[in-house]
């Protein structure tokens, strides 16, 4: 269950064959390198959006490296920057 209301609201992990949405864009499903490299990933919840699909109401802040993702042993990707 993911709640940040910028990435879409509550919704729940489905059932069967999932694959983690940090890699790939919420909107319109290009990888990092379709989408020049980068993709933003909510630090909050398993959304990421490219460059062109970042939410922008209310802003997202870019914060580097996720602090949380990095206690519980995760290493920062290349191709990616988190976002509040």
């Amino acid at each position: 269950l993911h709640l940040d209301p910028r990435c879409g609201g509550p919704q729940s992990v489905p059932r069967g064959s999932w694959a983690c949405p940090h890699h790939r864009c919420a909107a319109c499903g290009r990888g990092a390198a379709a989408a020049g490299g980068l993709l933003f990933r909510c630090a909050v919840c398993p959304s990421a959006f490219c460059e062109e699909h970042m939410p922008t109401e209310p802003a997202a802040a870019v914060v580097g490296p996720c602090a949380r993702f990095g206690s519980l042993g995760f290493r920062h990707p290349k191709q990616a920057c988190y976002v509040l």
